[in-house]
């Protein structure tokens, strides 16, 4: 985003704003552009993993700031363990409720390992 360029004024960094080209053949035959910034905190195109372990129980509390500043999202705070309604599906739910707002979508894969093996048993 901050190379390409056109006469020498970078197009997609923000920085061209307001320019103005002659495409008739008399004069004030013009038109005005503007290209906002492209790279993708700027435009909110961001992919967030995380492959981190969890070993305690607790509150999640998520808000998307918004490049502007003003119009940032809080969600409501989700509360994270391994009882039944919490945990990462809680957490993918409460983002997407909200996503044609925010246009923000979640999904989740939760795997369990372990270090012992699994010992024989009963089930009742």
């Amino acid at each position: 985003a901050n190379t390409t360029s056109f006469n020498g004024k970078q197009l997609l960094s923000g920085n061209f704003t307001n320019q103005e080209f002659q495409i008739g053949a008399s004069s004030n035959q013009t038109i005005k552009a503007t290209i906002g910034a492209t790279q993708s905190s700027k435009i909110g195109v961001t992919r967030f993993e995380t492959g981190a372990q969890s070993f305690t129980s607790g509150v999640v509390g998520l808000t998307i700031k918004n490049y502007n500043g003003i119009e940032d999202f809080k969600f409501d705070n989700v509360v994270i363990s391994t009882s039944v309604g919490t945990g990462l599906g809680a957490l993918a739910e409460e983002i997407n409720k909200s996503a044609d707002k925010t246009g923000v979508r979640a999904t989740y894969d939760v795997k369990t390992t372990g270090v012992y093996a699994i010992k024989e048993g009963t089930t009742s």
